[in-house]
């Protein structure tokens, strides 16, 4: 019976790749082109399912809109006609760990609401991912990706954003909480007020504030009923001239290990992944707080594995505790770190 089962879930997640695959094949050039709605407090704008019909959360009783690039046809996809299909909601995903878990969880079947608040996002010093980079990430894991541009720092517009998912696919399983930035350069006593908040509002308030967009509808999905945070290594242990981007790493874990213990008997699991040295634009950040020639040289902590993560790697670790598969895990900090803080 168990064997007939697991084969039966097989098929469908096979049937569901082959239809992105052919989806990602036949989808036309502009079918990710024209969003638009800068106003991002007030409205958020959706990208990826066409460009014909619009449904806004306002209709939905929501006071704020998110206007949504046509489903065809007037049409509306139900969670009955999409069978199955779980739904999850990831932040931060226009690069970066965020994009790769968006690939990650679009390959296994999932339908990705891609959130990210690219050039609205704090200023850091550093090129921020614009919204072609959004919609991109959003084109190249297939038509069951939406491109949605929401500052994680703007509670009503994530709020609005979540429920607006609800509206149109019936459903909500789960959230990853990836959005992220790093300013540094300074100690902690010299630390300027603007850019201490820039990293807590985004990097720690940013998740409690996904939390509280998703978590009541994640309760009522059918399952799997999956919240995770991507941390990092900073959020074990004390950095130099970093010191607001460690400080809100270990409030993120603080605050799902708690999330963790408010969802006891719900069936939901709240979980933490903390990645080491990981390729990107957020590693060349810090090789630039410490004057290094290249992120290349932090492969010297990344002991014993001797060499950078890659951003997959990580995303791997994010889909596994979105999966059915880890029931028994919550409140778990995931360490991808290479071996980074056992060899510390």
């Amino acid at each position: 019976m168990l064997l007939s089962q697991s084969a039966a879930k097989n098929e469908r997640l096979a049937h569901i790749r082959a239809q992105r695959e052919s989806q990602a094949l036949d989808a036309p050039d502009h079918a990710l082109q024209g969003v638009g709605g800068a106003d991002l407090p007030k409205r958020a704008v959706v990208a990826g399912l066409g460009d014909s019909e619009g449904v806004t959360a306002a209709e939905e009783g929501e006071r704020e809109g998110i206007v949504v690039a046509g489903l065809g046809d007037g049409e509306r996809v139900s969670a009955a006609e999409e069978g199955e299909q779980p739904v999850v909601l990831v932040t931060g995903a226009a690069r970066g760990i965020g994009a790769a878990v968006v690939s990650a969880l679009a390959c296994q079947g999932w339908r990705v609401i891609a959130l990210d608040a690219c050039e609205d996002g704090p200023d850091t010093g550093h090129a921020k991912p614009s919204r072609h980079d959004l919609e991109e990430v959003a084109a190249r894991a297939g038509q069951g990706v939406e491109a949605v541009q929401v500052d994680v720092r703007d509670e009503s517009a994530l709020s609005a954003a979540a429920a607006s998912a609800v509206a149109r696919h019936g459903r909500l399983d789960a959230a990853v909480a990836a959005a992220g930035v790093l300013i540094g350069g300074k100690p902690l006593w010299e630390t300027d007020p603007d850019e201490w908040q820039a990293v807590i509002e985004t990097d720690l308030t940013g998740v409690w504030h996904t939390i509280k967009a998703t978590i009541p509808h994640v309760l009522r999905s059918p399952g799997p009923r999956r919240f995770v945070a991507v941390a990092s290594a900073a959020g074990s242990l004390g950095l130099s001239r970093l010191g607001a981007y460690a400080a809100a790493k270990h409030g993120t874990v603080g605050l799902v290990r708690s999330l963790s213990v408010d969802l006891a008997q719900t069936g939901a699991t709240a979980n933490i992944v903390a990645p080491g040295s990981t390729s990107g634009v957020m590693l060349e950040a810090s090789a630039d707080v410490y004057g290094l020639a290249s992120a290349e040289e932090f492969v010297v902590h990344q002991r014993p594995l001797g060499r950078l993560i890659a951003p997959a790697e990580v995303a791997a670790a994010v889909a596994w505790l979105c999966s059915s598969d880890t029931p028994a895990l919550t409140g778990a900090v995931i360490a991808v770190d290479g071996g980074m803080t056992a060899s510390i």
